[in-house]
């Protein structure tokens, strides 16, 4: 079933091109955070305000790049990404592998039940690069969403079974489990956008990861797991679906469109649990 990504379109003014004008890219280490005045000192001796995720992450002591406007005052850093120089070249050849894989499946890249699902490299809510193998070992319930999805019953009503899921399993003793959710929406939904998002929709943190990065990775993974998308003038259609990954990486479980049973995925959880 597709659904509609309602995504408003800009009002472009005069101030907005003189805004894009004085934005530049930059890239800098982080010396310090000040969160409750949602600054960063970079190692340039500049202090820049950034976004409530961003400073949540605050990322002190590591490299960032962003996009400098330094027509405000104080200057803001906006779409800001982890820029560890070993990070993106770990997370570069994992991803050449994952499109390689891609094209040479062609038609047959969905993967089903039974099969094991792709490495990957993207980063999470935190700014840290995470892998498929680096989630091995635990039982997977993954979704994908648009943090900016404005129907009710689609990417919205999606997280809100997930993050109910996740409580039902916390009460049920079901420790064994991680909540992944992949964005398809990666040149807006930074990592500091992931985790504002995530602490609106009220997301434990503590087993739940959001992942967001390359946009040719996480297209490659929509093909993988046949999740199709659709521009339509200002909208986006999408089809949705929630997968049960087992520790060892396969695929044991999906079930498509954004309404589903948490009771089912919660057996199913536990069944896996008193197997291992």
């Amino acid at each position: 079933m597709l659904g509609k990504l309602q995504i408003p379109l800009a009002v472009i003014t005069a101030a907005t091109f003189t805004v894009l004008a004085q934005a530049k890219e930059i890239t800098a280490t982080v010396e310090s955070v000040d969160t409750e005045a949602r600054t960063l000192t970079l190692d340039n001796g500049q202090t820049v305000q950034v976004a409530p995720g961003d400073a949540a992450i605050g990322y002190e002591g590591k490299q960032i790049r962003g996009q400098l406007n330094t027509g405000s005052k104080p200057p803001k850093l906006d779409f800001i990404w982890p820029a560890d120089p070993q990070e993106e070249k770990v997370a570069a050849g994992i991803n050449q592998l994952l499109h390689n894989d891609t094209v040479t499946r062609g038609r047959s890249a969905y993967r089903g039940v039974g099969d094991p699902i792709p490495d990957f490299a993207l980063y999470n809510e935190n700014g840290e690069l995470v892998t498929a193998k680096s989630l091995r070992g635990k039982n997977l319930v993954m979704n994908f969403i648009f943090t900016r999805c404005a129907v009710p019953t689609m990417c919205p009503a999606s997280i809100a079974r997930m993050s109910r899921l996740q409580r039902e399993a916390a009460e049920a003793g079901v420790a064994n489990v991680e909540f992944v959710t992949f964005t398809f929406d990666p040149e807006f939904d930074t990592p500091g956008v992931l985790r504002l998002y995530g602490q609106t929709r009220g997301l434990n943190l503590d087993n739940y990861t959001l992942l967001t990065g390359d946009p040719d990775a996480i297209k490659d993974l929509m093909k993988q797991f046949a999740i199709l998308t659709m521009e339509s003038d200002d909208t986006i259609n999408h089809t949705m679906a929630t997968l049960i990954v087992n520790e060892h990486g396969n695929i044991t479980y999906r079930k498509d469109g954004s309404r589903w049973s948490t009771q089912d995925f919660l057996e199913r959880l536990q069944a896996m649990e008193e197997k291992e």
